[in-house]
């Protein structure tokens, strides 16, 4: 598959596919312990995921793949200690996934990605705060931001369970 994929570079089914793999890679990796190889593989997914974007910018379903690839590497950021970069990626993800729910405010895959997406930087937040190796002040800080980003995704998960249902036909 990666040679077609590398091969071809329009063949965007033999990319994505490739791209997903690196993900399941990274995931497992996440799962064994092993940060540095999945970040490692999620950074490969997440730059065959740009590519794709940047190919067919009015594709939603290119975007929201991108969106997860920088949620994925900021999890795994957060792992090996990376609170800067964990929180770098979280928000580029996060403001993908804002700008198609503008486009489609009734998508509620885009409001749930948020609200998880959202909560990304929450961990890497908490996480600094609890570094007793950094200043108070920092920490401080980092503490006062965990708790804004995971009242924000509290309450775009409570917007997203509150809608009307959709009309019945």
């Amino acid at each position: 598959l990666w040679s077609r994929a590398a091969g071809d570079p329009t063949n965007g089914r033999a990319r994505r596919e490739v791209g997903w793999g690196y993900k399941q890679l990274g995931t497992a990796q996440v799962a064994a312990g092993d940060y540095s190889g999945a970040v490692e593989s999620l950074q490969k997914s997440l730059a065959i995921k740009e590519s794709s974007a940047a190919a067919d910018p009015q594709n939603a379903q290119a975007s929201l793949d991108l969106a997860s690839g920088h949620a994925d590497l900021a999890e795994a950021l957060t792992a090996t200690g990376d609170e800067a970069q964990a929180v770098a990626q979280a928000r580029h993800g996060i403001t993908i996934v804002t700008t198609l729910s503008a486009a489609d405010p009734t998508n509620a895959i885009y409001s749930r990605n948020l609200a998880v997406y959202e909560e990304r930087p929450d961990d890497a937040f908490a996480r600094s705060g609890a570094d007793t190796r950094k200043p108070e002040t920092q920490r401080t800080e980092a503490g006062s931001e965990a708790r804004d980003t995971s009242a924000k995704a509290e309450t775009t998960f409570s917007n997203t369970t509150h809608r009307d249902p959709p009309p019945t036909p």
